[in-house]
């Protein structure tokens, strides 16, 4: 299982404009295929051509991120490293992943865990509100026994709670401290009495106290305003429900960059991730009547995809169909057909009957054709003389 984005924390970066900073998971699937699933990227994933939301794919398939390609021959060490790898636990809000947690703010398919002997190996899968680590928003992490974890805001306890579970066993008690060594007794022989000379007591600099305190102080403000900001950058509240399943949708306030961009982008979500991505039926295929499929964002959103989508005539399959159309050659003088072509296009290229003059069908219609010519001429040399002299 492998994250594609455009960033460099991806597990396969893709520094390629059209590709989103999240764009897409990628997972085995066994028999040398692997598992898509768009993350809610801007310009979706293809598969052959074709927009899917998850698809599996082999390396003798054509993939591409928005119009990116998918580079086989880069990725495929990685790919297959994943596969042989551990595959770990997947947790979520669906009833389907191997650790459940019912709660909103848990996306349905959230993360996948994988032990790491005391510790354990967590990566985001494309959720809704992302997973914290120590107050740091990350994509894959190692975590640690006495680590921060958030799924969005909610607090989460893996190692608690994947034992309780028996997911993993029990995360071993850290080492007891030594024991103390008992005193030993004391000589009953007095040490000789050896004079000391008086040292110069140094006197204590008050400068470098200040200091010191200073420098706490600072450390002490830096810390607590960092958890005040932490706390109401993660803070979140529901501002409306999907159209389409009623799921609760959430807006972050945040307070580190332009909040009012994200205010904005969260007021006009109509849908959750799911229902977004989810294909629809647009339109009737003209020759075979099956319905012609969109993604409910773009259909509904009246986008540029979703526009291309409503002005499709026929599906996929139909669209590629070779139909006949033919090529005409007709004789200059009689528009008669010297000879026909047939030929073969696609069906979505819309192709017509083309018609072309090529030649004479016959040395009468050269002649006759000729004739008129010379005769045009004549006429034509006759007619300039004739303007000449009534000038």
């Amino acid at each position: 299982m492998a994250i594609i984005g455009r960033e460099s924390w991806a597990d396969i970066t893709m520094p390629m404009a059209q590709v989103s900073s999240r764009h897409a998971l990628v997972e085995p699937a066994g028999a040398g295929r692997y598992r898509f699933v768009d993350l809610g990227s801007s310009n979706g994933v293809y598969i052959n051509g074709e927009r899917v939301s998850e698809g599996l794919a082999s390396i003798h398939d054509d993939v591409r991120l928005g119009s990116a390609p998918f580079d086989w021959n880069v990725n495929i060490a990685k790919l297959q490293a994943e596969e042989r790898g551990p595959r770990g636990l997947t947790v979520g809000r669906e009833p389907g992943n191997d650790v459940v947690i019912s709660d909103q703010r848990v996306s349905a398919r959230h993360a996948r865990v994988v032990p790491q002997g005391s510790s354990l190996l967590i990566r985001d899968l494309g959720s809704s509100n992302g997973i914290l680590v120590n107050g740091r928003p990350v994509a894959t992490a190692v975590v640690s026994k006495g680590d921060s974890v958030f799924f969005g805001s909610m607090p989460i306890d893996l190692f608690g709670l994947l034992a309780a579970r028996g997911a993993i066993g029990a995360i071993p008690p850290a080492a007891a401290p030594p024991r103390p060594q008992e005193p030993q007794p004391v000589s009953q022989h007095p040490l000789p009495h050896v004079p000391v000379a008086p040292a110069d007591r140094k006197p204590r600099n008050s400068a470098n106290s200040r200091t010191w305190l200073v420098a706490a102080a600072v450390v002490v403000a830096v810390l607590v305003g960092g958890g005040l900001a932490f706390v109401f950058a993660t803070r979140q509240e529901v501002i409306k429900k999907c159209e389409n399943c009623g799921t609760e949708l959430f807006r972050r306030e945040a307070y580190f960059y332009n909040a009012s961009d994200v205010r904005r982008e969260a007021d006009q979500q109509r849908w959750c991730s799911k229902c977004a991505n989810e294909m629809i039926p647009v339109k009737k295929c003209e020759k075979c009547g099956e319905d012609i499929m969109g993604r409910r964002a773009d259909v509904m959103g009246n986008t540029a995809a979703g526009e291309a989508a409503k002005q499709q005539k026929w599906c996929a399959k139909c669209g590629d169909e070779p139909v006949t159309y033919y090529r005409r050659e007709l004789c200059q003088f009689c528009k008669r057909v010297i000879r026909e072509v047939a030929m073969s296009a696609p069906r979505k290229t819309e192709p017509k009957d083309v018609e072309v003059q090529a030649g004479y069908c016959s040395s009468a219609c050269r002649l006759q054709a000729t004739a008129e010519e010379t005769g045009k001429g004549v006429k034509d040399t006759v007619d300039n003389l004739l303007n000449k002299l009534t000038r």
